[in-house]
C-alpha cells in the first residue's frame, strides 16, 4: 500500500510541476507579450514567422530605395524646371532680337545676359545629389559637363559621362530608371553614341543648349539677324519641346514610384499583421490560461499536501 500511495504521489508532484511550468510560461507570455520565442514553441509558426520576416526584409529595402530615387527624380524635376525657365528667357530675348529694327547696340546687350544665362545652365547640367552627379550616367563622381573659355566668354562645352543607365529595384521585379542623360554624345562629336534620350545635348533629335545659346550670343554680338530668326530660334523651340518631353517622363516616373510606395506600405502592413499573427499571443487567451492553470495548479498543491500527510501517518504506525 505504501508503494501505491508513494507512486500516486511522486505522479502528484510531476503533475504539480507540470502545472507549474505552464503557468510560468503563460506569465512569460503574459509579460511580453510573444507567444513563440523558440522554434520549440511552434516549429510551424516558426517557419512561417521566418518566411514573412524575409519578405518584410526585402520591402524594407524596396522602401529605402523608393526613398533614394524620389530625392534623385524630385531633384531632377526641379533642374529640368528651372532649365526650362531659362530657356524661355532666352527664347524671349532671341524673339526680340530678331526684330531687325531693333538697334544694334541693344542686341549686344541681350548677348551678355545669354552669356550669364548660359553659365546658369552649365551650372544646373553639373547638379548633385549627396555629392552624385545627375546628368553623367554612371559616371557620378566626375562632373557631366565642363565649360571652356576664351576671353571670359563660354566657347564649348563637353561632357565628361558616358550613356550608363540606373536601374533601382523597387519592388519585386519592378525597376525603374533613376536618372536622366545629361547627353547621349559621349565624344562630343555630334553623333549620338546611343539611343538613349538627353537634357541638354541629344544628338539623336540635334538638339544641344550649349551650342545654340553660344552661337545665340554671337549672332547678337554679331548681329546676325537672319541666323537669329532662321537658326536659332527654331533650336530653342526643339530644345523646349525636348525639356517638356524629359520632364513629363520623370514626372510619370514620379507617379509609379507614388504608386509602388503605396502598394509596399499595405503590404507591409499585411505581412506585419501575419507575422503578429503567428508571432504575439492572445493575451485574452493566455489570461484565461493562467487563471486556469492557477487554479489547477492551487488545487494540486492541496490534494498532494492531503495525500503527504496521509502517507506519513501511515508510516508513523
Amino acid at each position: 500500500m505504501r508503494i501505491t500511495e508513494q507512486g500516486i504521489l511522486r505522479t502528484s508532484l510531476v503533475h504539480i510541476q507540470r502545472h507549474f511550468e505552464k503557468l510560468a510560461h503563460n506569465q512569460e507570455m503574459l509579460a511580453s507579450g510573444i507567444r513563440v520565442k523558440n522554434p520549440s514553441d511552434d516549429p510551424i509558426a516558426t517557419q512561417r514567422i521566418l518566411r514573412w520576416r524575409k519578405v518584410k526584409e526585402s520591402i524594407v529595402q524596396y522602401q529605402r530605395n523608393i526613398s533614394t530615387v524620389e530625392i534623385w527624380m524630385n531633384t531632377t524635376e526641379s533642374i529640368i524646371a528651372s532649365v526650362q525657365d531659362i530657356v524661355q528667357r532666352v527664347y524671349e530675348l532671341a524673339l526680340t532680337a530678331g526684330n531687325e529694327l531693333l538697334p544694334q547696340e541693344i542686341r549686344a546687350g541681350l548677348s551678355e545676359e545669354v552669356e550669364a544665362l548660359l553659365k546658369e545652365i552649365v551650372t544646373l547640367s553639373n547638379s548633385a545629389v549627396d555629392n552624385n552627379y545627375i546628368f553623367a550616367g554612371h559616371i557620378t563622381n566626375t562632373k557631366p559637363f565642363t565649360a571652356n573659355y576664351t576671353g571670359g566668354l563660354i566657347t564649348s562645352v563637353d561632357y565628361n559621362g558616358d550613356g550608363g543607365q540606373r536601374v533601382v529595384e523597387i519592388g519585386e521585379g519592378n525597376t525603374i530608371t533613376v536618372n536622366v542623360l545629361g547627353s547621349n554624345d559621349i565624344d562630343n562629336d555630334g553623333v549620338a553614341d546611343f539611343d538613349y534620350p538627353a537634357i541638354f545635348r541629344d544628338a539623336n533629335l540635334g538638339v544641344d543648349i550649349f551650342d545654340t545659346l553660344i552661337n545665340l550670343r554671337n549672332d547678337l554680338t554679331s548681329g546676325n539677324v537672319n541666323n537669329i530668326n532662321s537658326l536659332r530660334i527654331p533650336e530653342l523651340e526643339d530644345i523646349l519641346d525636348n525639356l517638356a518631353v524629359r520632364r513629363s517622363v520623370v514626372g510619370l516616373n514620379l507617379d509609379a514610384i507614388t504608386l509602388a510606395k503605396d502598394i509596399l506600405s499595405k503590404e507591409e502592413i499585411d505581412v506585419s499583421e501575419d507575422i503578429d499573427s503567428n508571432e504575439k499571443a492572445d493575451l485574452a487567451k493566455v489570461i484565461s490560461d493562467i487563471n486556469y492553470e492557477q487554479t489547477i495548479y492551487q488545487a494540486s498543491l492541496v490534494s498532494t499536501s492531503k495525500l503527504m500527510q496521509g502517507t506519513l501517518f501511515d508510516f508513523i504506525k
